[in-house]
């Protein structure tokens, strides 16, 4: 009945599953067929030391499928020595970054501290934020050290630039997990009063300083702790 009503709060709210995991380390969930044994996993370890877990991109197989996505884990703050657990795909992360385009013209993705990007809605012609800036020509009071330190602090701000004689903006947006950020790049020309929402309204992944990676990890979360702690901070 519990696993039951997890998936149907799964299915709700666009998580791939939620389940329920006991101090044993025996996760259920109706993703799996059976108990499955987390108690060596980290995200598990975290919950069961009164923290809230969320991983980087990760891989995980089912009966008929593999799935990318981000895990979650939150204790379950009844002193049950419970962990909620969730994984979010990148298939419903990737839906968000495409929500913004500006009529096909501009594209957003999401890098990690390093600039590697890690989830990405169109074909890219870079592995590497940062190596691909160091080809454009900043426009005049932009520069590639200052884009970096705000990266680093997680702090949002734009870039002006020019690539192959296009000139371009690029905003970028910490996501409030995993020192990753929201870069939306888009053409000048085509630039309309949407990008002040854009900067700080990045789809519902970026909501300002208590950002997590959605509203419906919100509401798991709301209902399982308090505070906010992730991976790295």
């Amino acid at each position: 009945e519990q696993t039951a009503y997890l998936e149907e709060m799964a299915r709700e709210l666009d998580f791939e599953y939620i389940g329920i995991a006991g101090a044993d380390g025996l996760l259920f969930t109706t993703a799996f067929p059976e108990p499955k044994d987390i108690s060596g996993e980290v995200y598990f370890q975290a919950a069961m030391d009164n923290r809230i877990y969320i991983s980087d991109i990760t891989r995980q197989i089912f009966n008929d499928r593999a799935v990318g996505g981000i895990l979650l884990a939150v204790p379950v703050p009844d002193g049950s020595g419970q962990a909620l657990v969730a994984m979010l795909s990148t298939v419903e992360l990737g839906k968000n970054l495409q929500a913004d385009s500006f009529g096909g013209e501009g594209y957003s993705y999401i890098i990690d501290k390093e600039g590697a990007l890690v989830l990405h809605a169109k074909s890219m012609n870079f592995n590497n934020f940062y190596q691909y800036m160091q080809n454009v020509e900043f426009d005049q009071g932009f520069t590639l050290e200052g884009l970096r330190a705000d990266i680093d602090r997680q702090t949002e701000g734009m870039v002006s630039y020019s690539e192959l004689g296009v000139e371009k903006y690029a905003y970028y947006c910490p996501l409030g997990l995993n020192n990753w950020t929201v870069v939306s790049t888009v053409p000048r020309d085509v630039v309309t009063e949407r990008t002040a929402v854009l900067s700080r309204n990045m789809v519902p992944l970026c909501s300002g300083s208590s950002c997590v990676s959605r509203p419906s990890f919100f509401y798991l979360y709301s209902v399982s702790a308090s505070g906010k702690q992730t991976q790295g901070q």
